[in-house]
């Protein structure tokens, strides 16, 4: 029973410095704004962890992405010769330059 005890406070005790080191170093990060809100949630550290590991990872998937979709769209636009359409452009009309508004 003491043994539980003493794993209950040491848990709390490495989660409380570890939350502090987590504030102190990532102070933008989305857990470290919930611990300074919230002290209580100190005790969720390992989730917030997990949390924080699965946003940087759909971070760097994002800008993945987006790299990878410049590349595709200037490789396609040298083979074929041709500017892609871009949207502004479709908005205003089969590709041709914007109309000017009259004033």
């Amino acid at each position: 029973m003491g043994f539980l005890i003493f794993a209950a406070l040491a848990y709390a005790g490495g989660c409380f410095v570890c939350s502090a080191l987590l504030v102190r170093l990532l102070p933008h990060s989305s857990s470290a704004r919930l611990l300074r809100g919230n002290v209580v949630f100190v005790l969720t550290l390992p989730f917030l962890l997990l949390v924080e590991i699965c946003l940087g990872l759909a971070r760097l998937l994002l800008t993945l992405a987006a790299a990878l979709n410049r590349v595709t769209t200037r490789a396609f636009e040298t083979m074929s010769g041709r500017p892609r359409r871009r949207r502004v452009a479709l908005y205003y009309g089969y590709g041709r330059t914007a109309r000017r508004s009259r004033r």
